[in-house]
């Protein structure tokens, strides 16, 4: 009776979850069914071919939401749209991780739909309107961290994008050159984040496209990286401040939080040591070699002011420019 009773509670508070973060709609021909997003991103698997369907589907589930909403219920916040598409997007970052770099254009142009969206909020919900606009720019900064973060990771420029060594997503196969961000990929985040407002968010968006202008520049990938790192961090603090306001479960600042916290931990400095020193000192050595002060003014400080291994992994860089 005991474990029938710990099963039901168990039951009972998966079905909770699923009700406060809305409904995945799944098209066949000419039928549409219900499911529980969070039962489906939960068993959603990391095969490609699965992410990609899934992507699709909830791109098509969005439109969906936003075409048959009747007008009259949107004046219920707590079940607003906003919130809860929002809410979703978080969740599937989450669930996605490194993984979202490969797909941000994908996801942000779903993002860009809520947004378009959420505009009919701004004079009658002005709050409403606020909460959902720093979500969106959560979401957006945080695919761009996700992207930055994996071209650090030991890739190489190729003709305007950036390649590292890797499995071919169709084949299987082992390739030298596999690209994990695009120029075109990287012109769209950047274009993208230009057009939003505050939070140095535009700043950022230039500096991304001056990235995909030249792909050999490593100081600044770690310097475009240290600020979105910092305008998540005051976006997430301006989301859970607005928010408190009209999102009652708080299911939303919850998972933007869980987002958050997940993120990679990035490289700037190379103040933690570790295998993320080493990529982002072997990134500042190469930017050095090519004639960058300020890569070799970044080695000086960590060889005097880093953690020891930071130390001791920088001194070797300036040894080996010398």
């Amino acid at each position: 009776m005991k474990l029938l009773l710990e099963n039901w509670r168990q039951y009972l508070n998966e079905s909770e979850k699923s009700s406060h973060y809305g409904d995945l709609y799944l098209f066949e021909n000419d039928t549409v069914t219900k499911t529980s997003f969070y039962d489906a991103l939960n068993t959603l698997s990391e095969n490609e071919n699965a992410i990609e369907t899934f992507l699709e589907n909830w791109e098509r589930s969005v439109d969906y939401h936003i075409e048959q909403l009747d007008e009259n219920a949107l004046s219920d916040m707590a079940s607003n749209p906003v919130l809860y598409l929002s809410t979703q997007a978080f969740m599937l970052i989450d669930r996605m991780k490194e993984k979202a770099a490969k797909y941000a254009g994908k996801i942000i142009g779903i993002v860009n739909k809520i947004r378009s969206f959420m505009q009919r909020f701004e004079e009658k919900h002005p709050v409403l309107y606020k909460v959902g606009s720093f979500a969106v720019k959560l979401i957006i900064v945080a695919l761009a961290f996700y992207v930055l973060s994996s071209i650090l990771g030991g890739s190489d420029a190729a003709a305007g994008d950036f390649v590292a060594p890797g499995f071919d997503d169709v084949t299987g196969e082992y390739v030298a050159n596999k690209v994990i961000a695009s120029e075109e990929e990287l012109r769209y985040i950047g274009n993208t984040l230009q057009k939003v407002e505050g939070d140095g968010l535009a700043e950022i968006g230039k500096e991304i496209i001056s990235i995909a202008d030249n792909p050999e520049d490593s100081q600044r990938i770690l310097d475009v990286g240290s600020k979105a790192e910092a305008a998540i961090k005051a976006t997430l603090e301006a989301l859970a401040e607005q928010g408190a306001e009209i999102d009652s479960s708080g299911k939303l600042v919850k998972k933007a939080q869980e987002m958050v916290n997940n993120l990679p931990e990035w490289a700037q400095g190379a103040k933690s040591g570790g295998v993320t020193a080493e990529i982002a000192i072997t990134q500042l050595k190469l930017a050095a070699q090519n004639g960058s002060e300020q890569a070799l003014s970044q080695l000086q400080q960590i060889a005097s002011q880093g953690t020891p291994e930071g130390k001791e992994l920088a001194m070797k860089a300036l040894k080996a420019i010398k």
